[in-house]
């Protein structure tokens, strides 16, 4: 897994689980869901899963999304 703490720059491939620190990965899911985002949490991990077909800018869009929940 991939520890998103204070990186700047994160990469982030299909399928990795992210452990985000001093947060709950369920109480992500939910703030990410009611926010517009849907991702998926294994044990204490989120997991991001995208269609193949996704643009830069949902990408974009969705990491922005959960930058702002995990603050």
């Amino acid at each position: 897994y991939n520890d998103f703490g204070d990186a700047k720059r994160v990469t982030i491939r299909p399928f990795d689980g992210v452990k985000v620190k001093d947060k709950d990965a369920h109480d992500v899911l939910n703030a990410c869901a009611k926010a517009g985002l849907l991702i998926l949490t294994a044990k204490d991990l989120v997991r991001f899963l995208p269609p193949l077909t996704i643009t830069k800018e949902e990408i974009d869009a969705g990491l922005a999304i959960f930058a702002e929940q995990i603050k």
